[in-house]
């Protein structure tokens, strides 16, 4: 996807993603530990366009040209960032793991001491299992086969109605019951067909052993089926979120605002109030009203 110097320059609220790091993780962004990744992509040539087309309708599937990559670069306040990826004029922004020492300094022993605490619902491999109730042989899990979106498996209305809103609402129930009603919870659309759940919580992003945090993953997993059983009646749902993203600690997580590469879609907060023709926003169409909005939104839900 093209560069959009327009949004990084005037709309990209560094702030704002400084903040939601801090109060995820408890480190300052800019201390230099943070495992940053930035990549510049375009548009793939024509000939490559159709045989990608071939392939698939579905123009999410289409893989855009990796220009250049920056990683572990050093940014200072206030606009860091912005300055990295209008150097670059990179689009996709990830961060990682958080380092004993500055990912700059030539010391070679380093160590990961902090890595925020999220998981991911990607609507393309179908994460929601469920099992039969009151059906022989019932305790076998089974994929849920979601019927509308064919075997593209975008994201559509039907999608974001059924099952969407549902899970961030009984996640976020479940979350809050689980550690208190003070904890935070951030959601992030990907730019694509899923989204990020953001736990605010300096303990859990300092628990660094992956089967700890696997443990930690089951209970939540499992407290959100519960919720979400409650209304789907006759099924009942085993498995809703991937779990790499919280075991695997060099994963990378989609930044807050950052742009799909694939979509041109900004990566935007959501909550249970938003409606699906708000979601899949192309960073050229973003305004500073509907910036504005997306703050607000994280402020309350977040701050």
């Amino acid at each position: 996807m093209d560069f959009c110097e327009s949004y990084w320059k005037n709309l990209f609220p560094e702030e704002i993603v400084a903040e939601i790091y801090k109060r995820a993780s408890g480190i300052d962004l800019y201390k230099g530990n943070c495992d940053i990744f930035a990549e510049a992509t375009t548009e793939p040539a024509e000939e490559q366009q159709q045989n990608d087309k071939k392939k698939s309708d579905n123009p999410s599937k289409r893989k855009p040209v990796v220009v250049d990559v920056t990683r572990s670069e050093a940014v200072h306040p206030p606009d860091g960032i912005r300055k990295m990826m209008l150097r670059g004029k990179y689009n996709r922004l990830d961060f990682g793991a958080t380092y004993n020492v500055p990912l700059s300094s030539k010391v070679c022993d380093y160590s990961r001491i902090m890595t925020s605490f999220r998981f991911v619902l990607d609507m393309d491999i179908d994460d929601i299992k469920v099992k039969e109730r009151g059906v022989e042989g019932g305790n076998a899990c089974k994929q849920l086969n979601r019927t509308c979106c064919g075997t593209a498996k975008k994201l559509c209305r039907t999608c974001w109605e059924e099952y969407v809103i549902p899970l961030i609402r009984g996640t976020r129930m479940a979350i809050k019951d689980l550690f208190s009603q003070n904890t935070r919870v951030l959601f992030v659309y990907s730019g694509r067909k899923g989204f990020g759940v953001i736990i605010g919580s300096p303990a859990l992003a300092a628990c660094m052993n992956s089967v700890h945090r696997n443990e930690i993953f089951k209970i939540i997993n499992k407290t959100i089926c519960g919720y979400m059983n409650t209304e789907e009646g006759e099924k009942e749902m085993t498995s809703i979120f991937d779990f790499k993203p919280t075991t695997q600690m060099g994963h990378l997580h989609k930044a807050p605002f950052s742009i799909n590469p694939h979509t041109g879609n900004v990566a935007r907060p959501i909550n249970e109030n938003t409606k699906f023709d708000e979601v899949q926003i192309k960073a050229h169409q973003v305004t500073r009203e509907m910036m504005d909005v997306w703050i607000d939104q994280i402020k309350k839900d977040f701050f």
